[in-house]
């Protein structure tokens, strides 16, 4: 789960200054619908990405 609190982008720009690399599985994203930054983990798919749907997918949904 992203989260926009202020402690946790604290912690991350602290870690990323410390380091000079972003924590293990984490990264700052900007979600354009707040218009806030936010810190994710790595395997969290951004908002606003559409996962890819290929022929062979739409077949099996019909197919239901």
């Amino acid at each position: 789960m992203a989260s926009d609190k202020h402690s946790d982008l604290r912690a991350f720009m602290e870690q990323m200054r410390q380091s000079g690399s972003p924590p293990p599985g984490k990264r700052m994203v900007l979600n354009p619908q707040t218009g806030k930054f936010e810190i994710q983990s790595t395997d969290e798919q951004l908002g606003d990405q559409v996962p890819q749907i290929d022929v062979e997918d739409m077949r099996a949904f019909a197919r239901g």
